[in-house]
């Protein structure tokens, strides 16, 4: 039978990391949408729900010798809401790179600078991103008889004014085309670009937000049409894919959706590779082996290959393309979609290994629990194990929490003994109190204070970063000491006591980064950004959740009656 382990999901608006100021006795109606036939009092679709769909066909080209990208798409708007639309709105999050960007003009964050600690490569980094010009370049823009659309480009939003009303039930068709110099990722850190590898002179591409994509447009605020800048999250809509990626010919790509055209992009040798992996559960395949991929990296393409990948119902698409990437798989036990067993991938370079080739893909298949998203408190309950999430402001997340009735339930689960994963803010709430935005109190599981680094310091800290493990602890098996992980915050913890500190890191002070309590553990950086040490730590709490891993208490039965 499976075992069920509940998300408990901290739902938490999208106040900047900064802290907005938030009235003590603020009451909730004030920040949530008053009910409606679309939205419930509860929370949950009403019987009028509606929600716009945006289906894309692109075709792109990746020019590996001038780190360029070029594409054209055609887009297919559906406008199921109720209201006659006369314009759309379009993200190019890539124009975060533009010289008249928001993120360059008006900085959100005072960046002190300690000359004392400024390094060449920090100095590197600040003159490359202020001569860095990014902008995504439109190059066409028509319907779909090609006749020519007006528009604007408000720095990362494009409006789009539409021939006539777009009216319910209907969907308009349109053609766009651009190209962007893609940035140097260790030089010009976002969630996008290429990573040079001085050693062999070559690169490996992970691309995202590089496409125009539709604005969300929704029956709470309209358009979401605000300005990106490059720590926010962003609303998307949901759609189908077809992208077809032109790249050298000895690059290996991978991408959102499925690979439609093996037989072209693959060898003979390679596509049996990648049959066999779909029929093994116990270990991963080599579809490209280290030796393909070392022989890759001293050759030069003699061509250019196109992969063609399609994807269902997804909100957003992005790829990775190499001649350095290896690449190994293997289908996950228990699962199948349309008859086939879901498969679990990883691509790495040399450089990654032994790491990745050992962890990455077995995490992947083998974290062996199921997920439910809940707020139920039965459901929290029954469960064997528990994982709090969180992003955004304390006082957010705090207010969530016990509008929903889920401290008391939190607390009962942790007193109990039942393995529990706290988050980014899923490991600031559990202390006493938090100091963004003002004075908060959180959960008061353990003892501290949530403290904003210090001025000087630029914020958020975002970006991978050293974890020490200080104590050992099985949610530490196979994860070498020093690993690095990926941070994204302005507050960090104080701990009344130093010994819930098992990790710590270093940035500008030293904070801890891992925390854990008996059957308690949370971590700062987010594990699900953090490559394959961040899949095995989440793989060894699930082992923990099972029983299959050394744990520090007691473990529950899968049912916890109320205390």
């Amino acid at each position: 039978m499976r075992r069920l382990l509940p998300l408990l999901l901290a739902l938490t608006s999208l106040a900047a990391e900064t802290g907005a100021p938030v009235g003590k006795f603020q009451q909730l109606e004030t920040t949530l949408p008053s009910p409606s036939p679309q939205r419930l009092a509860t929370g949950a679709p009403g019987a009028g729900y509606w929600q716009n769909r945006a289906d894309y066909d692109i075709r792109a080209e990746l020019d590996d010798e001038k780190q360029t990208l070029t594409a054209e798409a055609t887009v297919t708007y559906h406008n199921a809401s109720p209201d006659s639309l006369d314009y759309l709105w379009v993200q190019l999050d890539q124009n975060y790179f533009a010289p008249r960007a928001d993120s360059r003009t008006a900085p959100n964050q005072k960046r002190g600078v300690d000359l004392k600690k400024f390094s060449y490569n920090a100095l590197d980094r600040l003159l490359a991103y202020q001569t860095y010009d990014g902008e995504l370049k439109i190059t066409k823009l028509t319907d779909s008889e090609g006749r020519g659309l007006p528009h604007s480009v408000v720095k990362t939003m494009l409006r789009l004014d539409l021939p006539r009303p777009l009216k319910p039930g209907e969907h308009f068709v349109f053609k766009i085309a651009w190209t962007y110099p893609i940035n140097d990722a260790k030089r010009i850190m976002a969630r996008t670009g290429y990573e040079f590898f001085k050693e062999d002179g070559n690169r490996i591409y992970t691309i995202a937000q590089w496409f125009p994509r539709m604005a969300a447009y929704t029956d709470y605020a309209g358009w979401i049409n605000k300005q990106f800048l490059g720590t926010g999250e962003f609303t998307l809509e949901f759609g189908d894919y077809k992208v077809a990626l032109t790249t050298p010919d000895d690059h290996v790509v991978a991408a959102t959706g499925v690979l439609r055209n093996p037989e072209e992009v693959l060898s003979s040798v390679q596509r049996e590779r990648l049959a066999k992996a779909g029929q093994e559960t116990k270990r991963p395949v080599f579809v490209v082996t280290p030796e393909e991929a070392k022989a890759a990296e001293k050759g030069r393409p003699k061509g250019r290959k196109t992969w063609r990948f399609e994807a269902a119902n997804v909100r957003d698409f992005a790829f990775a393309s190499s001649r350095k990437f290896i690449w190994d798989a293997m289908a996950v036990a228990g699962t199948k979609v349309d008859g086939r067993p879901v498969m679990a991938m990883s691509l790495y370079p040399k450089e990654g290994m032994p790491l990745w080739d050992k962890y990455s893909t077995h995490a992947v298949a083998h974290a062996g629990l199921n997920a439910v998203v809940t707020d139920d408190e039965a459901v929290i309950r029954r469960a064997p194990g528990v994982i709090l999430p969180g992003v955004g402001a304390a006082a957010d997340t705090m207010e969530n929490l016990v509008s929903r009735n889920l401290t008391g339930v939190i607390a009962e689960v942790i007193s109990l003994g039942k393995p529990f994963l706290g988050v980014c803010m899923g490991m600031q709430a559990l202390f006493t109190v938090s100091e963004e935005g003002g004075s908060h109190a959180c959960l008061d599981i353990l003892g501290g204070t949530v403290r904003r680094f210090a001025p000087g310091l630029s914020i958020p800290h975002m970006g991978w970063n050293q974890v020490r493990q200080v104590r050992p602890h099985p949610i530490f098996d196979g994860i070498p000491d020093g690993t690095h992980f990926y941070f994204v915050h302005s507050f960090y913890v104080d701990a009344t006591d130093a010994q819930v500190v098992i990790g710590d890191t270093t940035y500008g002070t030293t904070f801890p980064s891992v925390i854990a309590s008996g059957s308690l553990v949370a971590t700062q950086f987010h594990p699900e950004k953090s490559a394959a040490g961040g899949l095995r730590l989440y793989a060894n709490f699930g082992r923990i959740v099972r029983g299959d891993l050394g744990h520090v208490a007691t473990r529950q039965t899968d049912t916890v009656g109320v205390a």
